[in-house]
């Protein structure tokens, strides 16, 4: 009996293993869904800078408004990751809750006797 649990485990350590493997591709699933959505975000706000790049290497002269909206698109960037952190990431949302928290004052006392007794 004790061999066939050594060799094949019992079910309790089974349940446990097909749990913790189901936990471990879950959050591979969303880092990589993460991950995906901070590189897809990267690549698009970073299109207006190669298409000025281009412009520029090719002796085309790029508008005020291109330059701004390169700028703009690259800062956009910036904006956006925590954001898509806070929607992806469950330990960022925590922990960035926990640190926007006001501190807790308690009530002061009331040192006014309410029925005009002293």
């Amino acid at each position: 009996s004790s061999g066939i649990n050594a060799e094949y485990g019992d079910r309790s350590q089974r349940g446990s293993r097909s749990s913790q493997n189901s936990n471990s591709e879950r959050l591979m699933t969303k880092t990589a869904f993460m991950l995906t959505l901070i590189c897809c975000t990267f690549v698009i706000c970073y299109i207006p800078t190669l298409v000025k790049f281009v412009m520029y290497r090719r002796g085309h002269s790029t508008s005020q408004f291109m330059y701004f909206f390169h700028t703009y698109a690259l800062s956009l960037n910036s904006i956006v990751n925590p954001f898509i952190y806070l929607i992806t990431n469950m330990n960022f949302r925590a922990y960035v809750t926990k640190s926007c928290r006001l501190p807790k004052f308690e009530k002061p006392l009331n040192t006014m006797n309410t029925h005009g007794n002293v």
